[in-house]
C-alpha cells in the first residue's frame, strides 16, 4: 500500500453505513492506490450526507490534500452548517 493510500485509509468511513430508512455503501477503488480520492458518508438527523473528494494525483500531496479536504467537509458539517450555506461571515 502506498504512503498516501495509508494516509487516506485511516480517515475513511465505515463501508455502509444505515437504518431502516436508507442504506449507503462506498469504498475506493484500487484501495491500495487511493491517492488523492476520498468518500465519507454519515447519517444524521434524517439526511444522508454524501462527500466524493477527488485531490487530483497519486502523490503523497494528493494524499494529504484529500486528507485535509476531507477534514474539512466534517468539520463543517458537524458545525451544522450546508454546502448551500452562505459563509459564516456573510450570515446576518
Amino acid at each position: 500500500m502506498t504512503p498516501q493510500a495509508e494516509l487516506l485509509r485511516a480517515f475513511v468511513p465505515p463501508r455502509t453505513i444505515g437504518t431502516d430508512d436508507v442504506t449507503s455503501t462506498a469504498l475506493l477503488e484500487p484501495a491500495y492506490d487511493a491517492g488523492g480520492d476520498a468518500i465519507d458518508h454519515s447519517l444524521g438527523d434524517g439526511v444522508l450526507h454524501l462527500a466524493l473528494l477527488d485531490a487530483m494525483g497519486h502523490d503523497l500531496a494528493s494524499g494529504g490534500t484529500g486528507a485535509v479536504a476531507l477534514g474539512a467537509s466534517r468539520a463543517t458539517r458537524r458545525a451544522g452548517a450546508r454546502w448551500t450555506s452562505p459563509p459564516p461571515s456573510t450570515r446576518r
